[in-house]
């Protein structure tokens, strides 16, 4: 049965890197040890495509935990996993297996505990929350039977450097890991026990050579005195410079992500904005939703209401809109890793066009060759 669906897999309008790391990933699922297995891919191409197939097409007999970042990401996933992803392959989901797709959080765990028993489930939680669950003692026999029921993790890094604690609750599960990372770390080896001689990885020039990604391209925006006013005053100068390359893109409605380091960086850069009749959002934890505030990104349903979006972290992941093209930043990150993840929300090239650039604005160009 699974060499069928393997071959199934093979026939899927997918990537073949995505192909690639699934028939890795069935390799090491079926010889599973103890090890974890790492999938190095560049943000931007296709691991949400990767999980979706794994787990409904490639094993759905099997129960699986998706480990995400963030709790905006978790849903996105959901959604991908029940209908987005397979609309856009072109995928029949009558052929689907019937599994019970759902998020977890402490607060319903025994609730669900009940829901998926007898059934074939995909549950997507994040980190902080499945911590939270294998801590409380109220549900400690829950807890250890629902372990047992699981066959599968699987752990989307995202940007946030691994905490030890995070390796002690999966691995408790002592079933089969696989970590998803765009920047893998030597610590990661570490805390997930990654497998050093087994595992799947592709570059970001070849992402790039085979259209996968958008090319970069690095512009220095540095005017003196550096304070908001000079920075916008020659971003836009820029933005206008470019816009006939843009355009040649096709890409109608380019988007701008601004990097500020915190939320009064954000609001002066927001103000400016306004006054100068941009349509722009500033987006932070701290803000309440007004006119030109939120505290979390819109939806991608409205996402087309703003070109300009400025923020501390929350765009860093979770934009899955090939219309963000332009990263501009205006206060450094103190994280590379952040930074790689910053700019993969631009390089996305989903329809795999040629001669597609993206734009990255920053104080020092050196400090990024």
């Amino acid at each position: 049965m699974r060499s069928k669906r393997q071959k199934e897999v093979n026939t899927l309008k997918i990537w073949d890197h995505q192909k690639d790391a699934l028939n890795q990933i069935f390799e090491y699922i079926g010889k599973y040890k103890d090890k974890s297995f790492l999938v190095k891919m560049p943000t931007g191409t296709g691991k949400t495509g990767v999980f979706a197939t794994l787990t409904r097409i490639a094993i759905p007999e099997n129960n699986y935990i998706i480990v995400t970042p963030s709790t905006a990401l978790k849903y996105q996933i959901i959604e991908e996993l029940k209908t987005k992803f397979w609309g856009k392959i072109s995928y029949d989901e009558s052929k689907l297996e019937d599994q019970y797709i759902g998020s977890l959080m402490p607060s319903q765990f025994k609730e669900i505990d009940k829901e998926i028993a007898g059934k074939n489930f995909i549950i997507v939680t994040t980190i902080q929350a499945l911590q939270a669950i294998a801590s409380d003692i109220s549900c400690e026999k829950e807890y250890q039977n629902f372990q047992k029921k699981v066959d599968c993790i699987i752990f989307d890094e995202g940007h946030k450097e691994p905490a030890y604690t995070w390796g002690e609750t999966i691995r408790a599960f002592k079933k089969p890991t696989i970590l998803f990372s765009a920047t893998p770390y030597r610590n990661d080896y570490k805390v997930f026990n990654i497998d050093k001689e087994k595992f799947y990885a592709i570059d970001h020039e070849f992402c790039t050579s085979q259209t996968f990604l958008r090319e970069l391209d690095i512009i220095e925006v540095n005017d003196s005195p550096y304070t908001v006013g000079t920075y916008l005053t020659k971003l836009l100068s820029e933005l206008k410079r470019i816009e006939p390359e843009i355009a040649k893109q096709g890409i109608k409605t380019p988007k701008v992500i601004i990097r500020c380091e915190n939320a009064d960086d954000i609001r002066k850069i927001v103000n400016k904005l306004l006054k100068l009749k941009k349509r722009v959002i500033g987006i932070h934890e701290n803000f309440k939703a007004s006119n030109g505030f939120a505290n979390q990104v819109p939806k991608s349903t409205e996402q087309d209401k703003y070109d300009f979006y400025v923020h501390q972290y929350k765009l860093i992941e979770g934009i899955d809109n090939p219309d963000f093209c332009i990263v501009s930043i205006y206060s450094d990150f103190r994280s590379t890793r952040l930074l790689i993840q910053q700019i993969g929300r631009v390089l996305r090239n989903p329809q795999r066009l040629h001669n597609q650039k993206a734009y990255l604005f920053v104080g020092i160009k050196e400090n990024f060759g």
